[in-house]
């Protein structure tokens, strides 16, 4: 019942999104291959329900903004404490929905999900699971793939309250910029990543030596998310060219000092 409660009242959700912001949503879900205008919110409304694994994913999308969540839950009478954020604000939905289980968010349209076009961190590491090292490779692949992209990367594939600690080194000079949360985590890696016109391209090799970027990875799996693999943590280094003056093995990257040496592929 109540993942029908889910179904009926995200699109109510949707229907507070302007035509435009739906039409970049219907973009989004479908990693960019519908292209084409719909005809109306409607077709729209039913191209996010078809191309999105379950309800929670459409409210963590970056479209469904806080102010969108504040005013359903007002138009509802939710009363709601101020100042809020959005993590919040989806929480108070689901209770509202009484989405309290995996289950419960599923959204039944299994059969008309796209499965080729949602690849995420479960599909990765599980053909690695037991080793550390191919399933390193697989993530890193994965993740900048989608950091390479034209979008923003899936909020879904951190934790609600996942952090980012961002490093920009230049001149001798250290810049550190830190956030917490999924939305703010995509929405400042993105921003980096146009501001600086970057194209992330790691280093695979068993040494691992250090370039221009240096990032680690904490990785837990989520048991409310069908035991999916999420990031829970990660910081980054960004450095410019004239103080990336050698190429020192991980072994002393002052991200990895601390952890424990991967064994050998």
């Amino acid at each position: 019942m109540s993942s029908e409660i889910g179904w009926r009242n995200i699109i109510d959700v949707l229907n507070i999104l302007s035509e435009n912001d739906l039409h970049g949503l219907t973009a989004t879900v479908t990693q960019g291959l519908l292209k084409e205008k719909r005809k109306s919110k409607q077709d729209a409304i039913e191209v996010i329900l078809k191309y999105s694994p379950d309800v929670l994913s459409i409210l963590k999308r970056r479209a469904v903004t806080r102010d969108v969540l504040f005013t359903y839950l007002h138009n509802k009478n939710v009363s709601i404490e101020l100042p809020t954020t959005k993590d919040k604000l989806v929480a108070k939905v689901c209770e509202l929905w009484n989405l309290t289980s995996p289950k419960d968010i599923k959204i039944n349209n299994a059969e008309s999900y796209d499965t080729a076009t949602s690849t995420n961190s479960q599909q990765v590491a599980e053909s690695a699971e037991n080793n550390v090292n191919a399933m390193a490779k697989q993530f890193v692949r994965w993740f900048y793939e989608m950091m390479n992209s034209n979008e923003y990367i899936d909020p879904s594939h951190f934790y609600f309250d996942a952090r980012l600690k961002l490093n920009l080194i230049s001149n001798g000079t250290e810049t550190t910029e830190e956030t917490e949360s999924a939305n703010a985590i995509v929405e400042l890696l993105f921003r980096t990543k146009t501001e600086y016109n970057l194209f992330f391209n790691p280093n695979l090799t068993s040494d691992g030596t250090q370039g221009i970027f240096e990032q680690v990875f904490a990785l837990a799996r989520d048991p409310f998310s069908e035991n999916n693999w999420k990031v829970k943590s990660t910081e980054l280094n960004l450095r410019s060219q004239r103080d990336n003056v050698d190429t020192p093995t991980l072994t002393n990257n002052e991200l990895t000092f601390n952890l424990l040496s991967l064994p050998s592929g």
